[in-house]
């Protein structure tokens, strides 16, 4: 199994926003085989993690690029970089 994790800062203030629009994609039938939204509670302020699952490595790229192809994903890319002041990671982790 093949996980995503991406930590994200966001601009203060607009975690709800975030999570609102991670929430939306998540319920989309489409896509990873799961998806995971973090919000930090202890730790560091107004970060976001995302984590998605695949059953194998060619997944994840077949996934994202078939996400970008997507009609909507302009303008939820366009908000989502007016509200992610950083991507401190994009890690890919292999579970045993």
């Amino acid at each position: 199994m093949i996980v995503q994790r991406l930590t994200c800062r966001v601009v203060p203030g607009a975690v709800e926003s975030i999570v609102a629009m991670l929430r939306g994609e998540q319920a989309r039938p489409e896509g990873p085989r799961a998806m995971r939204i973090y919000n930090c509670i202890y730790g560091p302020a107004n970060t976001v993690i995302l984590e998605l699952e695949f059953e194998e490595i060619g997944e994840v790229g077949a996934f994202w690029e078939a996400w970008f192809a997507e009609p909507t994903s302009p303008a939820f890319t366009e908000k989502w970089n007016q509200l992610v002041t950083k991507t401190v990671s994009n890690e890919i982790w292999e579970l045993y």
